[in-house]
């Protein structure tokens, strides 16, 4: 079910992290559903670029990018073209659920100039008890992923 697709709170927040990073301003698209899950967010973000980028240029800006972050995936599963059903390389809830993992997945849509950015998170976890875990684990100067640096159950 989707919910607060026009001038949803967090497009703000992004907007404005995206800007500092881009040094311009940064206009994205944001939708949000609810699904009946027990725990996890799916996040889909449109952007459209300013000059045409392909998939692997911008896995490789991500991937460089989150480089020193632990805790976040860069899902790099080729597309299969032939694959009447694309769905290996967008990250997937259940391979996050009890977890303090982010998964980020992304496409381009050359035709229309538009980015797909997805993400997936533990909404109990890494939006919430995991992720005070590790801001104490930073606050008292433990390593960051103590605790923490197990994977989920579902595996790509």
């Amino acid at each position: 079910m989707p919910y607060n697709v026009v001038d949803h709170r967090h497009s703000y927040e992004i907007e404005q992290e995206l800007s500092l990073l881009a040094k311009n301003k940064v206009t994205i698209n944001f939708s949000s559903c609810y699904v009946p899950i027990s725990r996890g967010i799916l996040t889909i973000n449109h952007c459209f670029p300013v000059r045409p980028l392909n998939r692997k240029n911008l896995l490789d800006l991500y991937k460089y990018f989150y480089k020193d972050e632990y805790f976040i995936k860069i899902i790099d599963i080729p597309k299969d073209e032939n694959a009447s059903w694309n769905y290996l390389p967008y990250p997937w809830v259940s391979a996050v659920s009890a977890t303090n993992f982010c998964h980020i997945g992304l496409d381009i849509d050359e035709k229309r100039n538009r980015i797909v950015v997805y993400s997936v998170l533990d909404s109990i976890g890494k939006g919430g008890a995991l992720v005070g875990v590790q801001n104490m684990n930073i606050m008292f100067n433990i390593e960051e992923k103590m605790g923490l640096d197990y994977y989920g159950i579902h595996p790509y």
